[in-house]
This record gives C-alpha cells, sequence and structure tokens, in this order.
C-alpha cells in the first residue's frame, strides 16, 4: 500500500490509518510513502505479518491512546524513515512495539508529548539513527 493520503480522524471505526494483520509471518506487506491523519493508530500491525513500513508521515491529532505505528505479534518488521508528530501531546506513543522479536527501526523521527512512550522496542531489536525530540513523555526510549 503505497503513495495514499489517508484522512482517518472521523473514522467511524478507531480512526486507525492503515491496519496490516496477517495468519502467518510468511506475509510481507510493503507499506510505503503514505500521508496519515488520524485520531488512533497511524499504521496497526496486528498478529502475524513481516511488513516493511517506510517513508510514512503520520500525524496523530487526538488526545486518544493510540501510537503512530504500533507493532503486535509477529517475527519480524522493518521500520524505517517514518516521520511521526502527535499535534494533540498526549498519545500512547511514537513508535510501539508488542512482542515483534526482529524489528528493525532506522531512521525514524518521533516528535511530540506521548504519554507512556516515544520509541518501544524489545531487547533483540535493532534501532539506529532514529530522532526523539520535543517529547515529554514518562520514557521517550524504552527498551523492553
Amino acid at each position: 500500500m503505497s503513495n495514499n493520503y489517508i484522512n482517518a480522524s472521523p473514522s467511524e471505526y478507531d480512526g486507525t490509518g492503515i491496519y496490516s494483520g496477517g495468519f502467518t509471518s510468511a506475509y510481507y506487506p510493503i507499506i510505503d510513502s503514505n500521508y496519515i491523519i488520524t485520531n488512533g493508530d497511524g499504521i496497526r500491525k496486528s498478529f502475524g505479518s513481516s511488513p516493511t513500513i517506510s517513508n510514512n508521515v503520520i500525524i496523530l491529532n487526538d488526545e486518544t491512546d493510540d501510537n503512530g505505528i504500533s507493532l503486535s505479534y509477529s517475527d519480524s518488521a522493518k521500520v524505517f524513515n517514518n516521520f511521526i508528530i502527535s499535534i494533540s501531546g498526549v498519545d500512547n506513543g511514537g513508535i510501539s512495539n508488542l512482542e515483534v522479536q526482529n524489528l528493525r527501526a532506522y531512521n525514524n523521527y518521533v516528535i511530540g508529548n506521548y504519554r507512556y512512550n516515544a520509541f518501544q522496542i524489545g531487547y533483540q531489536n535493532i534501532a539506529k539513527n532514529n530522532v526523539i525530540t520535543n517529547c515529554e513523555s514518562e520514557w521517550n526510549f524504552l527498551m523492553g
């Protein structure tokens, strides 16, 4: 899924911009070069699938408990060159990882105030050249 303008702010669902999931980690979606304005998660990767998420602009536009990029339960994901901004200042997190064993996160830019963490990764994950700025959260960079 690439080169889309998505305004999920008035969504009847939870305002998620792009939702990806699969029943196997052998599914490799590419989510690239999208412009997302949302009241919910910008990009949510559910169980299964091993996505590449790159070159996206995500604007969190509401005081919600959501994330710019929310990752959960799969063997791998690549997240790079994304720009995430929280306008409201009380969103859950910029990039949040729950149980992706091999996350590779490079060159992401996260700005704004987040309730819990601007960037959360696990102990087997790799994060290089990411920028977190103007954040006032409990933990700006959380290693799990």
